[in-house]
């Protein structure tokens, strides 16, 4: 498994190795000390959105249903998030 960081090679494992403090600390460049626990799967909320055919720079055609459980959108820079909820607010043509 090789891992790309800002277009540069941060290294190349078998992937009997990675583990997942490896894995996290070679695609964010350093040690995350705030992983989370995972969440307790809770019963779907009430649908609060509904979307069919946004489009925006990066993405066309988007279906998005987002229940009230849905508290954010965001990634690490470049990833498309921004691009991804300025679809939601552009009425398409």
């Amino acid at each position: 498994m090789s891992v790309l960081k800002d277009g540069q090679l941060v290294g190349t494992w078998p992937v009997a190795q990675i583990t997942r403090d490896l894995l996290v600390r070679s695609m964010v460049g350093r040690e995350l000390t705030d992983i989370y626990p995972p969440r307790r799967a809770t019963p779907a909320g009430e649908e609060v959105l509904s979307e069919r055919g946004c489009a925006g720079p990066t993405c066309r055609g988007l279906v998005l249903r987002a229940r009230r459980e849905i508290l954010g959108v965001g990634g690490m820079t470049g990833n498309g998030s921004t691009n991804f909820c300025r679809s939601l607010s552009v009425p398409t043509r």
